[in-house]
């Protein structure tokens, strides 16, 4: 990897009892390097920061965002994640699923800028065990 380019991680965390019925939460952080950002998911021309559910044995599942910092690029005012981005995520165990650890699949997408370039968008998926 080219040492100017950062590498962007990602952690995760989960919560509660995982039994058929019950709420499970936690979240996915995505660890934005100092002098970098990622858009924000708010309805504008760049490459949005984005989680998506694919499957697992959560239905109902909501992911909720912090606010973004706003700053101008190109003359125009752009909402932007430029720390740590910690996504909320809540769902209910499926009637009729094991017991034991479920797993949460899902794919977490951005583009990170800094103030003179931006890195091609990016792309992974998470498994994440429910504890």
């Amino acid at each position: 990897m080219n040492p100017a380019i950062p590498e962007f991680k990602i952690t995760t965390s989960s919560e509660g009892a995982v039994n058929p019925g019950s709420m499970v939460k936690g979240s996915i952080t995505l660890h934005v390097p100092k002098g970098w950002h990622v858009y924000a998911p708010d309805g504008h021309k760049y490459k949005p920061f984005k989680v998506t559910y694919l499957d697992g044995q959560l239905a109902d599942v909501k992911f909720t965002f912090p606010k973004p910092a706003v700053v101008e690029i190109l003359g125009e005012k752009v909402p932007v994640y430029d720390a740590d981005v910690v996504v909320g995520y809540e769902g209910r165990v499926k009637e009729g699923s094991p017991t034991g650890k479920p797993v949460l699949r899902a794919t977490v997408s951005w583009q990170a800028c800094s103030d003179t370039i931006c890195l091609p968008p990016e792309r992974r998926e998470l498994e994440i065990e429910l504890k």
